[in-house]
């Protein structure tokens, strides 16, 4: 996620719309927070990128600019308030590559987080807000290894909180929770009944947006000779299908069809309803793929969207009884206020 998407973007700023993202990313060096970080500021020059730079404000209002992993992780204390940006960085949303898209270069959440408490301890104590915001991408996409990668990734970010924890016991909290849950994630297939092999999920090398890259790539290239049997090689080396997991007749129909409607534009159905129960907003081919492999996992989605499920509220050390039992969302940012002897305000 950008550091001006909705989730961070309510901790230092007020607008009308989460979509006023160059307007947030202005509001930001006036919190005088002393660290953001991971992904980038989106619209950093407005939406129609005719605006003064975003990044050149915060600088010219005190904040440094650490650009990439090997840069931040030398640091051995803040050089002042500081915004760091991941070495790569989406062009369209500021975000930082899912986990399974990354090499061993790349920065993950976990390692940002541990560095970032490792910088920010003091004697007086801090906060701390860390989102794992592409979980929520990947579910929307109806994309199991790749949450599975990002999930555990956000655990690994919790451990590096709890190994912190472990040396303030007395004047630690730690809370994590959900602003919603997305897909309607489950274990349990109507294809495969009662069973489910989650290892199959392992030969699932990129996420869906790099499968969506892929098949661009290949529609640009085949010049009118586009035959599925052409890009069967990538489907099976990005993602076993056809190699390590057999295909079966419903497969190659659901295949067959969403290659005709990214590659040719020959969507199944003429009303743009169905066409969505189908895939979503998504690129067919890519999102059907990844549908396909939690099909074969024994994965079951119930929608593109969020959904009205129940979130856990998880919270560890100081005041943690105070979170238990069913919450208002609303109630947890006044909670984390009581347990550090800060006044809720109105």
């Amino acid at each position: 996620m950008s550091i001006n998407h909705a989730t961070p973007a309510a901790f230092y700023a007020q607008r009308p719309d989460r979509n006023d993202y160059y307007e947030i990313a202005l509001q930001l060096p006036e919190s005088g927070f002393d660290l953001f970080g991971f992904g980038g500021m989106k619209e950093s020059r407005g939406k129609k990128n005719d605006q003064p730079d975003a990044y050149e404000m915060a600088m010219k209002k005190g904040y440094h600019l650490v650009k990439g992993k090997s840069a931040f992780m030398q640091l051995e204390r803040l050089p002042g308030k500081t915004i760091v940006v991941n070495d790569v960085i989406e062009p369209e949303d500021a975000s930082v590559p899912y986990v399974i898209d990354q090499d061993s270069t790349g920065m993950k959440l976990s390692g940002f987080v541990r560095k970032s408490i490792s910088l920010l301890d003091n004697p007086h104590g801090f906060f701390i807000m860390v989102e794992g915001g592409l979980m929520d991408w990947a579910c929307h996409s109806n994309d199991a290894a790749t949450t599975i990668h990002e999930v555990l990734d956000f655990d690994a970010a919790i451990g590096a909180a709890l190994d912190f924890m472990k040396q303030h016991p007395d004047e630690t909290l730690i809370v994590v929770t959900a602003d919603h849950e997305t897909g309607g994630m489950s274990l349990g297939s109507a294809l495969t009944k009662y069973e489910g092999d989650f290892r199959l999920l392992s030969h699932q090398k990129v996420s869906q947006v790099a499968l969506k890259d892929a098949v661009h790539a290949f529609r640009s290239s085949c010049q009118g000779n586009c035959t599925l049997d052409k890009f069967m090689p990538v489907i099976a080396s990005k993602t076993g299908l056809g190699k390590e997991i057999p295909l079966t007749d419903f497969d190659r129909v659901q295949i067959q069809m969403a290659f005709r409607a990214s590659i040719m534009n020959q969507m199944p159905f003429p009303g743009k309803e169905s066409n969505y129960l189908l895939y979503g907003d998504e690129d067919p081919l890519s999102v059907t793929l990844v549908k396909i492999m939690s099909q074969k996992a024994g994965v079951g989605w119930t929608t593109w969207s969020h959904t009205g499920v129940a979130v856990p509220v998880r919270a560890l050390g100081v005041n943690q009884t105070a979170f238990c039992g069913y919450l208002q969302n609303t109630d947890i940012p006044r909670l984390i206020l009581e347990s550090m002897g800060l006044p809720a305000s109105n």
